[in-house]
């Protein structure tokens, strides 16, 4: 006997017309209510519907919200640090002590390093001969990587002690190379070739020295002589005449201010095993203005002068030896000229 099974429906319950027109009814209602809640606006003004597709939009808008007050707050707090550190950051004063010259007054700052001050040091007029020294506070010696502001007991009113080291042969070339420098500063023969940089300038000639109030103009009555500092054409653009004359104009002024004639490594370097163990780094060889041909040993000590000549090796100390730490002081007690004339050129630099 075969069962047809296949052949019967599903069973479905039973329902009369009356439910199934019921169950239509409360679907539409639903809609509508559905509708109405997504047309009506929220709060901040976004509609429901937004809300709905977001996933609790309106609870991330007022998050986000908040999250801005916060942020404005924490700004607030750090403008507000900010402004203590400017003020914890004012500049203060501290008196230097260098060898051979009276104590002066700095001006500094809580973010500067000590090497800054150092540069400051061999800048200025009476303190631009020496590199190899160090700056102490009450005895101790500064790193000259770190900040003021990290120095304990460095104030308003600190004195900052100058104090000579020992040269290395490193220290000693750079003293070397520092003085040649400062000799050259008004020799514009650098510029003409175009050492380091340089490069030749036309305002000084073409204004005839008329720069703020120690110009050289005349005065007519109450008002100062005009004068035409128009340069010549031919070093203008596009100019196609080029008269036999210097492109540089000579300045009548510039008198030449020789304080050394020679200044150069000896032939006798380096020094032998022997002469190292007593402290000898380098020899140089020098001419001064008086014509004078000295020979100097460049010691961890300083510099002093010694009894070798052209010919003949003494690496001994002259008699007297002018023993300094500094070259400039050497040649000042050496040559009255270059005093004299090493004094004016710092004036003029």
């Amino acid at each position: 006997m075969v069962s047809k099974t296949d052949d019967i429906p599903a069973t479905v319950p039973a329902r009369s017309p009356g439910d199934i027109a019921n169950e239509q009814n409360g679907n539409q209602d639903s809609r509508e209510t559905t509708k109405a809640t997504l047309k009506d606006p929220c709060a901040c003004e976004h509609s429901t519907d937004t809300a709905v597709m977001n996933g609790g939009g309106a609870h991330e808008h007022t998050v986000e919200v908040e999250s801005k007050q916060d942020g404005d707050t924490d700004g607030g707090e750090d403008s507000n640090e900010q402004e203590v550190i400017v003020i914890q950051d004012t500049g203060f004063t501290v008196k230097i002590q260098a060898p051979g010259t009276e104590p002066f007054d700095l001006q500094v700052s809580p973010q500067e390093m000590v090497q800054e001050i150092h540069q400051v040091l061999m800048d200025r007029e009476d303190t631009c001969h020496r590199t190899c020294f160090s700056l102490q506070l009450d005895g101790n010696v500064l790193d000259n990587f770190a900040e003021l502001k990290s120095i304990e007991g460095l104030q308003e009113g600190s004195q900052l002690k100058v104090v000579e080291e020992p040269y290395t042969v490193r220290e000693a070339r750079i003293h070397v190379r520092h003085i040649r420098d400062l000799l050259k500063s008004l020799d514009p023969s650098d510029a003409y070739n175009g050492v380091d940089c340089n490069s030749l300038s036309f305002l000084s000639i073409f204004t005839d020295g008329d720069l703020g109030d120690s110009g050289k103009r005349k005065k007519k009555g109450n008002e100062l002589e005009q004068i035409d500092c128009t340069p010549p054409e031919h070093i203008l653009p596009g100019s196609k005449d080029r008269p036999l004359v210097p492109l540089q104009p000579p300045n009548k002024d510039l008198k030449p201010m020789q304080c050394l004639k020679v200044l150069t490594m000896s032939g006798w370097n380096p020094p032998p095993g022997n002469r190292k163990m007593h402290g000898d780094l380098m020899y140089l060889y020098m001419v001064t203005a008086e014509e004078r041909h000295v020979s100097v040993t460049a010691s961890t000590r300083g510099f002093y002068l010694n009894q070798s000549t052209t010919y003949t090796f003494n690496p001994k100390p002259a008699n007297p030896s002018f023993l300094s730490h500094s070259l400039v002081e050497l040649l000042s007690q050496l040559s009255p000229a270059f005093k004299k004339n090493f004094t004016a050129l710092q004036k003029k630099r």
